[in-house]
Order: structure tokens, then sequence, then C-alpha cells
């Protein structure tokens, strides 16, 4: 009303204040001709005048999330707690997968040093390191390879048949088409071929027992038959690719 701005008012900036000190003794404000009643007490925080209406931020509505907004922030995280490793640990075999691969390809293009067709048969080579060797095609007939290094070696059409392997690395070998048959030789674990190269190896009759073959790649060629697998570290190797009529399997797990 006209009277209005004779009441005294505290002004913290254009069109804003306090609540006037007339209202003091009232419980209820009207405001403007509509009779909008407005609660004293909601008149503490700043209020603005405009015009002969008065509005106040106490007077504003609340926002209240909708009751399904919790619920649906819970069985999220549900989901992720319970999803999240199972898809880690797909990602991760697959990934196991497409190195083994790679390896695959690059063993193919190697060009390591010149060491193709060696007969080594009948020799003691313990603990020797061949790593990054052109072996392809070499003869390793009844030598004693204890704890030697293939690493990235190239073994395509090998012979190691009766070789004594125990401890050997073949870590990231290319072993397509070599022969570890043990021909009486049960002096073979465990041996080593993490990432290998397995296409179409013959482990026929082998002892290959607590042998790492985490990341190896095989095919339907490749042959376990009769081998002892038992405990064997398989991890991302799908051994389920090979042919394994008359293995031993106990404690290897085979999933993918």
């Amino acid at each position: 009303s006209d009277s209005m701005a004779d009441y005294p008012s505290n002004h913290t900036g254009p069109g804003m204040a306090s609540t006037p000190a007339m209202f003091d003794h009232l419980d209820t404000l009207v405001v403007s001709d509509k009779e909008a009643r407005v609660p004293i007490a909601a008149l503490a925080s700043p209020v603005k005048v405009v015009g002969s209406t008065i509005e106040s931020k106490a007077c504003a509505p609340s926002k209240v999330p909708p009751p399904f907004a919790d619920s649906l922030t819970l069985g999220l995280w549900l989901l992720v707690i319970f999803a999240l490793p199972r898809c880690l640990a797909q990602v991760k075999k697959q990934i196991g997968y497409e190195v083994s691969k790679f390896r695959a390809r690059r063993a193919k293009k190697a060009d390591a040093r010149p060491s193709s067709g060696k007969d080594y048969s009948g020799q003691d080579l313990r603990y020797k390191s061949f790593a990054n060797m052109n072996l392809a095609g070499s003869n390793f007939t009844g030598c004693n390879l204890m704890g030697c290094s293939f690493h990235r070696c190239n073994l395509e059409d090998a012979r190691l048949d009766a070789a004594y392997l125990q401890g050997a690395d073949f870590t990231e070998a290319n072993c397509t088409r070599a022969s570890f048959t043990p021909e009486g030789n049960d002096f073979y674990r465990p041996v080593i071929f993490r990432g290998a190269v397995l296409r179409g190896a013959i482990f026929a009759s082998s002892d290959m027992t607590k042998s790492d073959l985490d990341g190896a790649l095989v095919d339907a060629h490749t042959s376990f038959q009769s081998a002892d697998l038992s405990r064997a570290r398989v991890g991302a190797a799908s051994l389920r690719l090979a042919s394994l009529s008359g293995a031993l399997l106990g404690g290897t797990d085979l999933r993918d």
C-alpha cells in the first residue's frame, strides 16, 4: 500500500529487504488484492518487493527427488559391483588370445640369427640359452635341455623327442609342428610354454604336470593325446581346440 514505505526496513540491495518492522505483530501477511496469505515467519529470509507483491525465497517450493531415484542409483551400483569383474576377466582372456595371434605372426616374420636345421641330438646342453635363435627343423632328440631358455626362439618343425626338459622355458617361442614326445623319458615337468605358438605341436603321452601354458596358441592339430596335464596352468590358452583324447586333466581348468 501507499503507507508501506513509511515503515523502516533494512535494504540489502535493489528491491531486497528483510522483514519490515510493521509486520512484527502479525501472524499472516495478506499480499496484493489476491489475498495470498504468507506466514510472517517465512519473511525472515530476504524478500523482494515488486509493486504490491512480496516474493520470498522461503516460500519457493522445495525440489524433492523422485521416489525411485535412490532405488535406481542402488541398482546401478550393484550392477557395476557384480558385472564388472566378470567383464574384466573376459576382456583379459580376449586380449591374451589376440596377443598370442600377434606373436604367431611375428614369429613367422622373425629375422633371427641363422642356425636352422642343426643337429644337437644326444648332447648335454643344460642351462644353455637359445633365445631369439632360428632353430627351425633342428634335432634335439635325447638332449639334456634342463633349464634351457628358448625365449622367442623359432622351433618350427623341430624335434625334441625324449629330451630332458625339466624347467625349460619356451616363452613366446614358435613351436609350430614341433614334436615333444617323451619316448620313455618321463623327466619332463614342469615346462614353461607361456605365450608360445603350439599349432600342430605334438605332446602325445608327455608328462606336463604343473606346466605353464598361459596364453599359448593351439589349434585342432595340436595333440595332447594321453598326456598328463594335471594341475597345468592354462590361463588364456583354449586347449579345447586341441586333441585331448586320453589326456589326464585333474585340476586343470579348461573354461574360456
